[in-house]
């Protein structure tokens, strides 16, 4: 299975969440048969909570230490950009796949540009983030994690 983590799921296991366990017991992310990577955006949304939170040594070098188990997908490619202006259109109801009754969603940019990379690497995105429910199926295949789980 080819999986693409979103920040939070980075974040729940840095905190060792007991949903992180789950998720690790359930789809098995850091099986050597799954494929988990994720997006430069959330690498670079890491690294500014870092920064915003002034994180010491010992929590980057965890941070770095648990990045590095994971490839990191790049958005410099035409597809992407094709891709990220789908969803973008879509989540505004302007795209010609919105089905009839659609109201338009609001996903931020750094979330549409974690869509697209999921959806062109056949990846299933898992997140505890709400916001994609709209696009599941249409742009991507979404595992939500409820945050309650223990």
């Amino acid at each position: 299975m080819k999986y693409l983590l979103d920040t939070n799921i980075l974040l729940a296991y840095l905190k060792k969440a007991p949903y992180a366990e789950f998720i690790e017991n359930t789809y098995n992310i850091s099986d050597h048969e799954n494929i988990s990577a994720i997006s430069i955006v959330t690498y670079a949304e890491l690294f500014s909570f870092v920064i915003r939170r002034k994180w010491g040594d010992d929590k980057k070098h965890k941070l770095n230490k648990l990045l590095l188990k994971f490839p990191i997908a790049y958005i410099d490619r035409n597809d992407l950009t094709l891709r990220f202006s789908e969803i973008d259109a879509y989540c505004q109801n302007k795209h010609s796949a919105n089905p009839p009754g659609f109201s338009a969603i609001k996903l931020s940019d750094n979330d549409i540009w974690i869509a697209a990379t999921a959806s062109l690497s056949n990846s299933t995105l898992i997140t505890t983030d709400k916001d994609f429910i709209p696009i599941d199926k249409a742009f991507i295949n979404l595992l939500h994690v409820d945050q309650t789980l223990n």
